[in-house]
């Protein structure tokens, strides 16, 4: 076999590959991108190099001797070749520098890009001019009377174009290697290899015209790694995941690109499920994606977490197409998406109801990293919001967040939480005992409360090591003798859920306030009424092992949960808390009175003692004096002070 032979095989081989590699990229639908419709050009460019190769070859030497036609056949498709091939190196630049995407300077580390793009266009005319002209000046190549191929004195100026886009697009490729993700970069850099090869094998052997199947090769490595993004989708919902999201933020910031994020949080994502009672939790997924198509590239829209869509609205995009300010158009846009969730959705047969938040941060002003964002994309919403839209100045509050999440994780290292203790009274206003309270002192933040820092304890994993070091502080307060000289009969210490339903956890609180060497009857635990209907059976048997110890035990927060009262009444605690707000509507309305009337009553006759909270005038004292209640509690008495002021109030 001759190289004319291996010549047309090498050709088909890559005409092959090239259609093989357009018919899997529209398949797979990769026309969104701007890189995607670069790399479709390509190749083409590549399949009518191939057949123009194979033609050209295909005409023996004899043949285009003999045969007028066949000769003119010839010079065609070797102007096409030229045509089409010295366009290649350019768009190379053009395919590398759209997956990079280098739109703003990144200090140290990239530069604008503006010049580049310049000197990449005039090759690009410079190398399509000299072949353009040929036809006129026969400069870049031309035949002899014998019909003879000769290279002119202008091919030079294709490949001195060729080698200049080359080294430049290779330097691009080399100040954005951190830009690149490794198997990207990798990727970029066989390609270039294998580009290189094909063009030493055919500088060695000229007739061989290896070059453009080993350019296929290195863009068929192109589709299989950077064009695909299999690993990037979410197939149930057909946008792109979380992992994409993360790749894709993590690149513009690096990039110094500008842009804003769209969340899109449902409140109730198996809501679905319930009302149609389908299986898949995919469905009005899927409708809202079809819906945000209409609104967004493809290549924006992705699911943050099962509950949360998030756009990519690029500065560009919002700016340059729309004509106004990209932050402003973006909070209009959020504002949009808002609007459409308040007609109902249909799946199926069914017509569904979502509510929704939607929150627009723009990148960099609302947040700096992609830390940032994904941390607003996790954080519970608040379900609060005005119109259910959170924008602008309105993000603060997660900021405010995670500013006391970092607060509450340094917390026990800093020294930053303080127990303050709220008496309690009996009927005649002689002393009952106290309520153990946790205060939260941050040099940053100032004074936190419970109702903020608690809720951050759970979500970060804390509350166990929290609620220990309030039980030590009480154990270390009641070792003192302090509270024993003032006439407290218990201190109450709260109970979280996460610690109740430990596994051992009865033996552990026992051997811990052991340590400190002070009668158990000193310690009255407190379990809110929700928390206590959580698992009644796992919640019995802690209690009785605790109370089998001594330990005293109150139901917190009585009236604001909707508890079986039968299960609720089988624990064995001593006390029932009633909450303020049964006591302040008591004195609103006359079926509150009632209803605190028939609780003290009904709590008193099962036996137990019951505290009132929130106490603030002799009015509601008077009330309380009639209906027989045994304790009180509240800012009538006191607030809640630290130990020192504390034992202050009681000497």
């Amino acid at each position: 076999m001759d190289l004319n032979q291996i010549s047309i095989g090498f050709n088909i081989a890559a005409l092959l590959l090239c259609l093989a590699d357009i018919c899997f990229s529209v398949l797979a639908g990769r026309m969104g991108k701007k890189q995607n419709r670069y790399f479709m050009l390509i190749l083409a460019i590549l399949m009518i190099n191939s057949v123009t190769g194979i033609i050209g070859r295909g005409i023996d030497t004899g043949l285009r001797l003999t045969s007028d036609n066949a000769f003119e056949v010839y010079r065609i498709t070797r102007f096409i070749y030229f045509f089409t091939h010295s366009a290649l190196c350019p768009l190379f630049y053009w395919y590398v520098s759209s997956v990079i995407d280098v739109t703003f300077s990144v200090k140290g580390t990239l530069k604008s890009r503006k010049g580049t793009d310049k000197l990449n266009l005039f090759l690009f005319i410079a190398s399509e001019a000299v072949v353009i002209v040929n036809p006129f000046t026969h400069l870049t190549w031309y035949y002899d009377s014998s019909r003879e191929f000769h290279r002119g004195p202008l091919e030079m100026v294709i490949y001195i174009c060729a080698a200049v886009s080359f080294v430049i697009t290779f330097d691009l490729l080399i100040r954005s290697w951190n830009v690149l993700t490794r198997r990207d970069k990798y990727m970029m850099v066989f390609s270039f290899a294998l580009a290189l090869l094909g063009i030493l094998i055919q500088l060695v052997y000229p007739l061989c015209r290896a070059e453009v199947l080993f350019e296929a090769l290195g863009f068929t490595g192109v589709m299989t790694v950077i064009e695909n993004e299999d690993e990037r989708m979410n197939v149930e919902t057909g946008c792109y995941n979380r992992a994409a999201l993360r790749l894709d933020v993590a690149g513009c910031i690096r990039n110094r690109r500008h842009f804003s994020v769209v969340f899109v949080r449902l409140h109730d994502p198996g809501l679905v499920q319930r009302l149609t009672g389908s299986q898949s939790g995919d469905l009005l997924n899927r409708e809202i994606v079809r819906y945000l198509l209409t609104k967004v590239p493809s290549y924006s829209i992705y699911l943050a977490n099962p509950s949360t869509f998030a756009l990519l609205v690029y500065d560009e995009f919002a700016g340059n197409i729309h004509g106004e300010s990209p932050e402003r158009w973006a909070e209009e846009f959020s504002g949009h998406i808002r609007e459409r969730f308040d007609s109902p959705w249909k799946v199926g047969d069914a017509e569904i109801p979502v509510s929704v938040t939607v929150i627009c941060a723009s990148v960099p002003k609302n947040a700096q990293s992609e830390e940032d964002l994904f941390y607003i994309a996790d954080s519970p919403f608040p379900a609060n919001t005005e119109n259910g839209l959170i924008c602008g100045e309105g993000l603060s509050l997660f900021t405010r967040r995670m500013s006391v999440e970092t607060a509450v994780s340094k917390g026990l290292e800093r020294g930053s939480f303080e127990v303050y203790y709220q008496p309690t009274y009996n009927l005649d206003k002689s002393l009952h005992g106290a309520e153990a309270l946790l205060r939260m002192h941050d040099p940053l933040l100032g004074d936190l409360y419970p109702d903020e820092f608690i809720p951050v304890a759970e979500s970060l994993g804390l509350i166990d090591e929290i609620d220990e070091f309030v039980l030590c502080e009480v154990c270390r307060y009641v070792a003192t003798g302090k509270p024993g000289e003032l006439g407290l009969d218990s201190i109450n210490v709260n109970l979280s859920v996460l610690q109740c339903m430990k596994e051992g956890f009865a033996d552990h609180i026992d051997r811990l306030v052991g340590t400190f060497g002070i009668d158990r009857h000193f310690i009255n635990f407190e379990i809110t009424e929700s928390v206590a209907a959580n698992d009644y059976d796992l919640l019995r048997n802690v209690i009785k092992g605790l109370k089998e110890k001594g330990f005293l035990f109150s139901i917190d927060d009585f009236g604001t949960g909707y508890s079986n009262l039968s299960s609720l009444f089988s624990l064995g605690v001593d006390v029932i808390k009633i909450d303020k707000s049964i006591l302040w509507g008591a004195e609103e309305s006359r079926q509150g009175y009632i209803l605190l009337e028939n609780c003290v009553r009904m709590m008193k006759e099962l036996g137990y003692r019951v505290l009132i909270e929130g106490v603030e005038t002799a009015s509601q004292i008077e009330i309380l004096t009639k209906m027989g209640a045994d304790y009180l509690q509240g800012y009538y008495f006191s607030k809640p002070l630290p130990v020192d002021r504390f034992n202050e109030l009681l000497s």
